[in-house]
């Protein structure tokens, strides 16, 4: 699938050789920036950098075009960027199902600003509004001292890193299911970031406090949860003191301060594999996956043949939001299908080899409006025989006839020999496949059905008689029901 980089990722600045990505990314994705594309060699995290230009053995890494760290070898385009501290702290991290790099691929080296005199130009200051001209008024909200907010937020915040995805994930939350009785409220946000995480100081902790309390006293925020664990370098206890020491107008802001303790952190666990699940599909059957096989509306007909988890990418939505949007934009019309996941090429070598196995589906025709799996023996013949050699073609021919109609009783079928009833499929080995499903509206009332044919068939002949000629019915039926393999 490909991405574009503006759905997934922000360059704070455009002279920036590292982008941050908006979103997790897993890996082998392909992004597509300006006239280049590009994959991602490992998953990349939400708010974890990976390079978009080539930087040599060396060289800075720059974010809001400022150095941050050296390559310590060569970084490609799609290359997640990461230090010892970062390979060190996701490591121990819980939930991390996915690789991560053998070895870190830049070194820390912050340079300190150095502020040039003879080149700064202060700005013009604006002129002062004369308050007694007019009365000067806008809606808005009252905070005290801490000035008038035109919103109304409530602020879940993750005091350090690592209670970032905590904090992104009780907010969103808070944020649905309490839609309808906060009326007053604008919105329930996340303040997260990727800093004080570690138990080292880190070099940056007071800017970093300072941070955190301004987002706090902000006017337009009504009310705070800042969330830690209460072991990092920069944790509750060290805001609070900070807040008091200068004297932050805290105390009218409606706030508290929670430490995560073990029992929540292991909800939290549970939660983070439950949406791993939704996202990755492994729940509601795979929405992201599915794809949009034949829309009603002109809109919907231009998502025909994209996923479900690519519509979503592009529009910034989960998969099932844009699965249901899809849906009641085409008043539940919409006819979506599923991507048959990749089988195991070796496995499936020894399981249909095997001399208990027959080729074959019991489904009886059951799922008429979602299944076509009557097609099994063309597939059968014309992917895992022709096109991946799991088994040789006489086999093939054998399992599917004779060794079938032995199975089911009938011992006078599946064979070409003298005296035997002439059933018999004359087909192009080399033309031999399944055509796309289509809707066949042939029940009663017009309901529809799938139906899926054929190419490379040239004739049917069923007791002697041709029945189809190069997929034409010929109206012969010289066949007869049978019941319990008599006639």
């Amino acid at each position: 699938m490909e991405l574009t980089f503006d759905d997934v990722a922000r360059l704070p600045m455009p002279g920036d050789n590292v982008a941050i990505a908006s979103r997790r990314l897993e890996e082998g994705s392909r992004i597509r920036r300006g006239g280049s594309v590009f994959e991602l060699d490992f998953t990349v995290l939400h708010g974890h950098r990976f390079a978009v230009e080539p930087i040599r053995t060396g060289e800075a890494l720059l974010s809001w075009e400022l150095p941050f760290g050296v390559a310590t070898n060569d970084i490609f385009p799609g290359h997640y960027v990461c230090n010892d501290g970062m390979l060190e702290a996701l490591s121990g991290r819980s939930g991390i199902e996915f690789a991560l790099p053998a070895r870190a691929n830049f070194a820390d080296r912050i340079e300190s600003y150095a502020l040039k005199e003879a080149e700064f130009q202060p700005g013009k200051q604006i002129d002062a509004v004369d308050a007694s001209a007019a009365a000067l008024t806008f809606e808005g909200f009252d905070r005290g001292q801490r000035g008038a907010g035109t919103r109304n937020y409530i602020v879940i915040l993750g005091t350090s890193s690592r209670t970032a995805s905590f904090a992104r994930n009780l907010a969103t939350r808070l944020h649905e299911q309490t839609s309808a009785q906060r009326a007053a409220v604008d919105g329930i946000v996340a303040v997260a970031h990727t800093e004080g995480g570690a138990r080292a100081t880190p070099n940056n902790r007071e800017l970093l406090l300072r941070t955190l309390a301004g987002f706090c006293v902000h006017p337009n925020v009504g009310a705070v949860l800042a969330v830690d664990y209460g072991t990092e370098a920069v944790s509750n206890r060290h805001l609070q003191e900070y807040m008091q020491l200068h004297d932050y107008p805290i105390q009218k802001l409606p706030h508290a301060f929670m430490s995560i303790d073990a029992a929540l952190e292991e909800k939290q666990r549970e939660n983070e594999k439950l949406e791993d699940a939704v996202q990755g599909g492994g729940l509601f059957l795979g929405i992201p996956n599915m794809l949009i096989a034949e829309a009603k509306t002109a809109q919907g007909r231009a998502l025909e043949g994209y996923t479900v988890g690519e519509i979503a990418a592009r529009e910034n939505k989960h998969p099932v939001d844009a699965f249901l949007d899809i849906s009641l934009s085409e008043d539940l019309q919409t006819f979506f299908t599923s991507i048959p996941k990749e089988t195991d090429t070796e496995a499936m070598r020894e399981v249909i080899n095997s001399p208990f196995v027959l080729p074959g589906l019991s489904d009886g025709g059951a799922h008429m409006k979602f299944l076509t799996t009557g097609r099994y023996p063309t597939d059968f013949i014309s992917s895992l025989v022709r096109d991946k050699g799991l088994m040789d073609l006489e086999q093939a021919h054998w399992r599917l006839s004779g060794y079938s109609a032995m199975a089911a009783g009938f011992t006078d079928r599946g064979f070409l020999r003298e005296g035997a009833p002439a059933d018999i499929i004359v087909y192009d080995y080399d033309a031999l496949r399944s055509l796309p499903p289509e809707r066949l509206h042939d029940f009663p009332a017009d309901d529809w059905r799938l139906a899926q044919k054929a190419e490379g068939y040239r004739l049917t002949i069923v007791n002697g008689e041709v029945t189809f000629e190069d997929g034409e019915c010929t109206n012969a039926s010289p066949g007869a029901l049978l019941r319990h393999g008599q006639g």
